[in-house]
């Protein structure tokens, strides 16, 4: 890793746009290279998040380029029930979303291997953070993959 990728990054996090899922596509897939074919997401899912809640979708942006992402939605979970991943995000299609919901839910995260360790993962919680206050929800509840962990 050149000395450049080292430092902190000057990462602009925003809420993504259609054109920028191919970039999205791009990282989730370097993110995750080492889990199985067929188990990362596809274009068509991330325009389903988008379609369902364009203000929980989140991208970090370095010089252009798509280092990392974040998918949320606002589910209504009840105390006593252990949830799926599947039943929170309506099997990835964020059919789930209830905008009257309790708790944002954090889908999904990942950053590009060349920019871990220089704070993108942090600002895109911070973006999060922001979105659960500005809806004055209860909570956030994140799911996340860790790299060399594959399903």
């Amino acid at each position: 890793m050149s000395e450049e990728v080292r430092k902190p990054a000057r990462v602009k996090v925003r809420r993504w746009k259609k054109e920028d899922i191919d970039g999205i596509v791009e990282c989730h897939i370097a993110a995750y290279n080492d889990y199985p074919v067929g188990s990362h997401y596809d274009r068509r899912l991330y325009e389903l998040a988008l379609q369902a809640f364009p203000e929980g979708q989140l991208v970090a942006e370095y010089r252009g380029k798509i280092v990392g992402y974040a998918t949320s939605l606002i589910v209504q979970l009840d105390e006593d029930v252990d949830y799926t991943w599947d039943e929170l995000t309506g099997a990835a299609t964020f059919s789930s979303h209830n905008p009257s919901g309790d708790t944002l839910y954090g889908a999904d995260i990942a950053v590009h291997p060349e920019f871990r360790g220089r704070g993108v993962a942090g600002r895109l919680y911070e973006h999060r953070l922001r979105i659960m206050r500005r809806y004055n929800l209860r909570r956030m509840v994140a799911y996340g993959r860790i790299p060399g962990y594959p399903e």
